[in-house]
């Protein structure tokens, strides 16, 4: 694997949540929670078993295997009228986009880059892992000056739950080349069971701790 990428990006701004994302920012608001959280459950080792503790403790192996961020790897931004939102101060510097480089120092994922990007007012609604597979040595299908692009593996979490392949596949005829083409797992408009906030509440009231950050996983993540 070349690099993992996690796209949080929504195309709405504060709707009201001035004051409170004022003093959080989007580093705090989703990334040390929501985005951790997917991060490590793509580079956790399988679990002994599907409990609460064993999916948390490969969970934390990952968060406590992580570098802290680094600030020259980070990159933050506000859209253009942030400060014009109620309750936010004039002069605020709260960030409402933040791009960040993670690294994990485990025998399996050192050397590989995670980026996290996550912020309001952008041009689509739409949370996703991208994992970005490293070239082979020789590109095959690449006649003349055409370079395959990476294969990749996509799940989307948000608007709509996809698993997508992305892969290069020859171009019929005699030409050496190739072209991008999906394998795609959609379950958009199919009902599988109740809402995820229907879900987490079910599972609180009957004592069900799969779906929830265990306290070692929060101390590690902040």
């Amino acid at each position: 694997i070349r690099k993992v990428t996690i796209n949080m990006y929504e195309d709405f701004g504060l709707e009201g949540r001035g004051k409170f994302y004022d003093e959080v920012g989007t580093l705090r608001d989703v990334v040390q929670n929501h985005l951790l959280q997917i991060l490590a459950l793509l580079a956790m080792e399988p679990p002994v078993s599907d409990d609460a503790d064993a999916l948390n403790d490969e969970a934390a192996k990952v968060l406590r295997s992580m570098r802290s961020m680094d600030p020259a790897k980070a990159w933050r931004g506000q859209y253009d009228g942030y400060r014009s939102e109620a309750g936010v101060k004039a002069e605020s510097d709260t960030e409402t986009y933040i791009s960040v480089r993670c690294e994990i120092d485990s025998w399996r994922w050192a050397g590989v880059p995670f980026r996290i990007n996550a912020g309001k007012a952008l041009g689509e609604t739409v949370t996703e892992a991208i994992v970005e597979f490293a070239s082979p040595p020789r590109a095959l299908f690449s006649e003349g000056n055409y370079q395959p692009r990476p294969n990749t593996m996509r799940f989307e979490m948000k608007p709509n739950d996809v698993i997508e392949l992305n892969m290069q596949a020859k171009r019929p005829g005699e030409s050496l080349s190739s072209e991008p083409v999906a394998l795609q797992v959609d379950h958009h408009g199919l009902e599988f069971g109740p809402s995820p906030y229907h879900r987490l509440l079910g599972d609180a009231l009957v004592g069900d701790k799969r779906l929830f950050a265990r306290g070692d996983m929060v101390d590690e993540a902040w």
